[in-house]
């Protein structure tokens, strides 16, 4: 429903208008009046009307100085005018006016004064649509801009295209991928344990942040998947020795700002160097490969395939660690079910007891060691808590002089394994509700924000999410939604002049009527009520 204020200097009048329209049959509510311009402007500002009707000759300030005032203030509120036949002259200047939009010839009645409000409220949807619309255009080129240049990497990676197409594809995006040297990077942020979402959120802002001072703007760097845990940096140069130094000099220099300014740490690894686009792909799957392994490494180092690549090269013919069984006896629902003892010795293919030697039993280990963190982290469980529960950059260090040892420690790992695995498990629902949950704070003023969007970033359906998040906050999602969106518009009513409908938009709602009335049914007050509160 849409405001109307009256400012009329005459009673008679006033009342005539007041009493004897249908407002609310119409859709309209009649918000208020006043005899003059000065007394109206205070009760306007407080009202925020969406109409005002206005007579044009009055004391103390007369309707033009009033539509002036409005139009430079708050513009946009529609204004007609009132006018009567000796004051056409004036109603004429006053449609000058960018706020005035029509006037009315007196003697007035009740059904002209409706014609007229039906045409500005047509118009005053319009111009709602078109600055929504507007907004939402803007919102989707930049984010569709953001996930073209993403789909960049994409390509990159499925080396479907050929190179001229890949340059073609990036110059288009305004991005320069033409170099004789590349190199990828996979930075991941190791998890704080940090519980409070506030906090979490600030840590959160304080990488991006640094991300975005070491890299946006830059030619030469590509960085890809910003909001998400884990980035994927692209170096590009000219030169083989600068490209080298240059990337581990800003590796080094995020690293050394993220412990400066935070508490968390970071696990960076490097894939090879190499000379063609085609190889990208290559060197990520490298730097994939090593932060895969991160575990061995000490939190806040960079840590480079090449390093890795003899030891593997040299031990192709050791014993292995037979990865299909490994994931077949982890896949059961519980430890219960197995004799991990004699389960234990299917592990490791090549195994001759009698003639195997102790360095390649520390290397068995070892390999072990990789592949059940790999596990873990693909069932979901954080690195952190991997690294706590098991002790495995200690457990790396251990000593395994024969194979009864080997098979003990096994024994002991995948017991510990299935235990970390289903102790996640309980808590697993938090993780992902606390990610919704953020996800729901960071997006509320989206207004086509759905159920069926934040459920698929829970990874569950629309049916099953409500159920467990109605669990986990003691609320439907659209009452936590409704409630984050009001606690936002609090806070705009308190800390900025922006209009009541200019605010409705912005927190998520389409009709500022509708926010109006959800507001109060929330807080028991209107939005102005709150704003003349908090600010009086």
């Amino acid at each position: 429903m849409y405001k109307v204020f009256l400012v009329e200097d005459e009673f008679a009048i006033r009342k005539g208008i007041r009493e004897n329209i249908d407002w609310e049959g119409n859709g309209l509510i009649f918000s208020g009046e006043a005899g003059d311009g000065e007394q109206a402007y205070a009760l306007i500002r407080e009202i925020e009307p969406d109409i005002i009707l206005t007579d044009i000759r009055m004391p103390f300030m007369d309707g033009l100085e009033l539509s002036e005032l409005i139009s430079s203030n708050i513009p946009s509120i529609k204004i007609i005018i009132l006018s009567g036949f000796d004051d056409f002259h004036y109603a004429q200047k006053a449609v000058s006016i960018p706020s005035v939009i029509n006037y009315i010839l007196k003697p007035i009645n009740g059904e002209k004064i409706l014609d007229i409000l039906r045409t500005t409220i047509t118009l005053i949807e319009e111009e709602r649509r078109k600055i929504r619309s507007s907004i939402e255009m803007s919102d989707r080129q930049i984010e569709n801009r953001k996930l073209l240049q993403e789909s960049v990497f994409g390509e990159i990676l499925k080396s479907e295209l050929k190179p001229v197409e890949l340059l073609k594809l990036s110059q288009s995006l305004d991005i320069n991928l033409s170099a004789r040297f590349y190199v990828c990077a996979v930075v991941r942020k190791v998890d704080t344990g940090e519980e409070n979402p506030d906090k979490r959120e600030i840590q959160s802002g304080i990488y991006q942040n640094v991300l975005s001072s070491l890299f946006d703007g830059r030619a030469d760097i590509l960085v890809y998947g910003k909001a998400m845990e884990e980035q994927v940096i692209l170096f590009k140069g000219d030169s083989l020795g600068s490209l080298e130094n240059r990337s581990y000099d800003l590796l080094n220099t995020l690293i050394s700002q993220i412990k400066t300014l935070s508490s968390g740490s970071l696990v960076i690894s490097m894939g090879g160097i190499c000379d063609r686009l085609t190889d990208i792909r290559k060197s990520y799957r490298e730097a994939c490969s090593i932060s895969r392994k991160s575990f061995l490494f000490s939190p806040n180092s960079i840590n480079d395939y090449r390093s890795f690549e003899n030891m593997y090269q040299q031990s192709r013919q050791l014993p292995l660690v037979n990865s299909d069984f490994l994931q077949k006896l982890l896949s059961y629902e519980s430890i219960e079910y197995l004799d991990v003892e004699s389960s234990v010795k299917k592990l490791f293919l090549n195994l001759k007891e009698k003639e195997i030697d102790a360095s390649e039993i520390d290397f068995l280990y070892k390999e072990l060691l990789v592949h059940l963190n790999h596990y873990l982290i693909e069932s979901g469980v954080d690195y952190s808590i991997i690294d706590d529960e098991l002790s495995l950059n200690q457990r790396f260090h251990y000593s395994v002089p024969d194979i009864k040892d080997l098979y003990r420690k096994a024994t002991d790992l995948i017991s510990l394994s299935f235990e970390c695995r289903n102790r996640h498990q309980e808590h697993y629902y938090t993780d992902r509700m606390e990610q919704v949950i953020l996800y729901i704070q960071n997006n509320s003023g989206n207004k086509g924000l759905s159920l069926d969007e934040v459920a698929a970033i829970s990874g569950m359906s629309p049916c099953y999410f409500s159920t467990i998040f109605k669990q986990y906050k003691g609320s439907s999602y659209i009452d936590f939604l409704t409630e984050v969106r009001i606690g936002k518009a609090i806070g705009k009513l308190k800390n900025t002049s922006i209009t009541i409908s200019e605010i409705a938009f912005m927190v998520g709602y389409n009709d500022p009527h509708y926010f109006s009335h959800v507001f109060k049914k929330r807080t028991g007050f209107s939005p102005s009520e709150i704003r003349k509160n908090l600010n009086s």
